[in-house]
């Protein structure tokens, strides 16, 4: 596939010393760039995903009363794991 990007001068100016420096063309540094932007953005969870993955979606032993102390329970929970 063929793709055309504009570019600032300064910045082609130094992915042309970085090509050089390098022994790459533009293209595989342009595609390597691209291959690791959509990889990061596919890693991205949700919310809900990340809510789940810390564990604060789901059962619970004690859970606290509903639209009360919930704001207080969330803010422990998290600073327990950034603890660990």
């Amino acid at each position: 596939m063929t793709l055309t990007v504009k570019l600032d001068k300064d910045i082609e100016r130094h992915l042309d010393l970085h090509c050089r420096a390098q022994s790459v063309t533009k293209s595989e540094v342009v595609s390597k760039l691209i291959e690791n932007y959509l990889k990061t953005q596919a890693q991205r969870l949700s919310p809900y995903e990340l809510a789940e993955k810390m564990k604060l979606v789901g059962a619970q032993r004690t859970a606290p009363a509903a639209g009360e102390d919930h704001s207080r329970y969330l803010r422990e929970k998290l600073r327990a794991r950034r603890a660990r």
